[in-house]
């Protein structure tokens, strides 16, 4: 125990330089899907430091007009081959993620109202990418999840979970701040959203949740990533939770694997 963690802190430590790094060999810039691994990293390991709060400032700087993020910043990001901005949907809703955690650790009211609006806006431009069923489908830019092969087509499963994630944070900072309308308003957003994917992705023929639906059907690849944010973010009843987490613990067969 004590060698993983000296290997974490270690790791930890070399990504961090003033800002948090995907790597400090092939890649130094602010990212906010690998560097949000930092942030619970450098939590655990010194507690709250400048250089947790500017990878969140240097997040809310780097926005676009649309209220989605850039995936890294500063940096370059319209490369001269596609004039596009480099940017991940997944990574942005997984930085939304350590905004509540960070302030679940450090209870500080003031970062947490300065992060709202930022928080909103990616909500926003989550519902304006939605389909009739509610749920974000087909998305512009690059999506990317993990380094395994889960059917990031269509309305992906695991990209909506992570929407989940936000409004039910939205709801709970809302109220935190004293936002009763809002935290209402995000309340009744996240009770469908969680509706919606128990609904459209539990296949029952196999007992788990499914990755991807395209035109509304499943296409029958399911992962390991899928099934845990299911139970991470209490997607489903009761019944569907435990079977996802039975076939988790089975070793994941008929499942994507997810990175180690």
């Amino acid at each position: 125990a004590e060698q993983v963690w000296d290997a974490c802190v270690n790791t930890t430590d070399l990504c961090t330089d003033d800002a948090f790094m995907d790597t400090p060999l092939r890649e130094k810039r602010n990212w906010l899907g690998d560097g949000s691994h930092a942030v619970l990293g450098a939590l655990a390991a010194w507690g709250d430091t400048p250089v947790i709060r500017r990878y969140f400032q240097l997040a809310v700087q780097g926005a676009l007009g649309d209220g989605m993020l850039r995936m890294f910043f500063p940096g370059g990001d319209f490369p001269e081959r596609t004039k596009v901005v480099n940017t991940i949907p997944q990574h942005a809703l997984v930085w939304a993620c350590r905004v509540g955690e960070f302030y679940r650790h450090t209870g500080d009211r003031a970062f947490l109202a300065d992060m709202l609006p930022t928080l909103e806006g990616l909500a926003d431009w989550c519902d304006r990418h939605s389909n009739v069923d509610g749920l974000m489908d087909r998305l512009p830019y690059g999506c990317w999840l993990d380094w395994t092969p889960t059917d990031i087509r269509g309305a992906n499963l695991g990209t909506n979970a992570f929407r989940l994630r936000l409004l039910d944070d939205l709801a709970w900072s809302s109220a935190e701040l004293g936002r009763a309308d809002a935290a209402a308003r995000w309340t009744e957003a996240a009770a469908r959203l969680r509706a919606t994917l128990a609904s459209r992705f539990w296949d029952p023929g196999h007992g788990r949740f499914c990755d991807s639906l395209i035109k509304g059907r499943q296409t029958g690849v399911a992962s390991e990533l899928g099934n845990a944010l299911c139970v991470l973010f209490r997607v489903g009843d009761e019944a569907q939770r435990a079977a996802a987490v039975e076939l988790l613990a089975a070793g994941s067969p008929g499942l994507a694997p997810a990175t180690s």
